[in-house]
């Protein structure tokens, strides 16, 4: 058997292929799924990292309207829950998320169900964004602590427009 010799020294081929036999099959490539895996991580670290750096921890205001019901609705609510209802916090989080904590105290006589809606509102107090919370099965006397979030990024107050209460029993 006599061997072919490639266009650089001393590299052998295979020699072509006998009528009917089928051609031999490509060299198989070296794929660099490991590198490339690596660089698309190391990026998504490097992008939170900057986001982290550049956060900025402070707080917003709290718009405290839970004042006895003045300028919210109830909703479907049976009764004015508004003295159920306070809003805690509203501060920037990580990556540019805004969150918010409520806490409602059951001051009814049966179990619960919650559904609370607020406003976001920038620093002109126009309305930019809203969101809402909800706490189910809250026995009478219990406290309960919910939380709300947003992305807006000219978000600098929280109100509570809406407050329903309905039973759960």
């Amino acid at each position: 058997m006599t061997q072919s010799w490639g266009p650089t020294l001393m590299q052998p081929f295979a020699p072509p292929p006998q009528w009917g036999q089928a051609p031999s099959p490509p060299p198989k490539k070296r794929r660099n799924t490991g590198l490339i895996l690596l660089v698309v991580i190391g990026s998504l670290l490097a992008v939170l990292a900057i986001a982290m750096l550049n956060g900025d921890p402070t707080s917003t205001a709290v718009e405290e309207s839970t004042s006895h019901g003045q300028g919210i609705s109830q909703g479907l609510g049976t009764k004015d829950a508004a003295a159920d209802v306070k809003l805690l916090s509203f501060r920037h989080h990580d990556y540019g998320e805004y969150r918010g904590t409520i806490e409602i105290v059951n001051h009814s006589d049966g179990t619960s169900n919650y559904y609370i809606e607020l406003v976001i509102l920038d620093q002109d107090g126009t309305n930019i964004d809203w969101t809402n919370a909800v706490a189910e099965h809250v026995r009478p006397g219990q406290r309960a602590v919910v939380r709300f979030s947003t992305f807006e990024k000219l978000a600098a107050k929280a109100q509570v427009t809406q407050i329903q209460r309905t039973s759960s029993d």
